[in-house]
């Protein structure tokens, strides 16, 4: 997507993989902006020029003394554009040794795609801007309701992973999807083992292998695991949430506007990251999903759905319209 982002603004790419190139660090270690894109520019033989080039920081959460040293860029070198992306970055900035550089940073948060934005990457562009139109109160026909509902069960077992749902686009396969979904749930997985620091990580993958069970229910510490001691619990369930694995739904007495104002932490629900990735851990096979969706595990795949779809409201909505270019044009 930043590829695309610099390809459309005709802006000329930099681009550092911290993961993969973990030397290109050591190219930070200055606090001078110049001097440091002096560098760049000679370990990458390419031109940087504020205002008509963007420096791509990716997988930054191997290198997060870069994140902290963006400041001097914003304060010196304010005109050259710089995004940083990582996974479970938050893992890395709870750390109570890293300095975030308050005021410096916007952040921008990917969620899984919409339901609309999944029926324009299938070619079915014409019923999202019917769904987007449509106020509540307005008449469905039945035809139109029939097959929206065939949609939304396919929705419902692709997901919104916009992997999956790429190879959805390309060739309806749902043993393809499933695999895609199996890899990318062990990748999650396995990304825990890098934060070695946490002594959480045995609890933190037990508390992701449960989340999706615990979907519109609320949360007991001890139904996750009775042998861990609450706080423990806890803490890993913060760690997903802060990393966006899972949501936390808060309960409040809703007595009046704002809502959050007589909010409780300590009772909540949760949910996971994608509709599609939940039916996957719950074995919700595409032959399940052909029957009612409110009585699949008590509604919870619904709940979960309709939660995606308003985390999805609060997104900039230019994010994922270059996402949907994307799939246009590799379908």
């Amino acid at each position: 997507m930043i590829r695309l982002f610099a390809e459309e603004q005709q802006l000329e790419l930099a681009e550092l993989n911290f993961e993969r190139n973990p030397e290109y660090a050591d190219l930070f270690t200055s606090n001078d902006p110049i001097q440091i894109v002096a560098a760049i520019r000679l370990m990458l033989n390419k031109e940087i020029t504020p205002s008509s080039s963007i420096l791509f920081l990716d997988e930054i959460q191997a290198a997060p003394k870069v994140l902290a040293g963006l400041r001097y860029f914003y304060e010196e070198m304010p005109d050259l554009h710089i995004v940083a992306a990582g996974s479970l970055l938050d893992f890395e900035l709870a750390s109570p040794s890293f300095s975030m550089p308050v005021g410096r940073i916007s952040y921008l948060h990917l969620y899984p795609m919409s339901f609309t934005e999944f029926l324009r990457a299938i070619g079915e562009s014409s019923l999202a801007e019917y769904l987007n139109a449509w106020q509540l109160g307005d008449g469905l026909p039945v035809p139109e309701h029939q097959k929206l509902m065939g949609l939304l069960r396919q929705n419902m077992a692709v997901g919104g992973m916009p992997e999956v749902v790429n190879s959805y686009a390309e060739g309806p396969d749902y043993r393809q999807c499933e695999q895609i979904k199996q890899d990318l749930l062990a990748t999650f997985s396995d990304d825990f083992s890098k934060y070695g620091r946490f002594q959480d990580q045995d609890i933190i993958r037990l508390s992701y292998r449960k989340a999706p069970a615990f979907i519109g229910r609320k949360v007991k510490y001890s139904a996750l695991n009775k042998d861990m001691p609450a706080l423990r619990v806890a803490r890993a369930l913060e760690q997903l949430s802060m990393a966006r694995v899972i949501h936390k739904v808060l309960r409040t007495t809703a007595n009046g506007l704002p809502l959050s104002a007589e909010e409780s932490s300590k009772f909540y629900k949760l949910l996971f990251l994608d509709v599609g990735l939940v039916s996957t851990m719950l074995n919700v096979s595409w032959q399940v999903l052909q029957e009612d969706l409110m009585l699949i595990n008590q509604g919870m795949l619904a709940k979960q759905w309709v939660g995606q779809e308003k985390l999805a409201q609060v997104r900039p909505s230019w994010i994922m319209s270059l996402l949907g270019k994307k799939l246009s044009r590799s379908r």
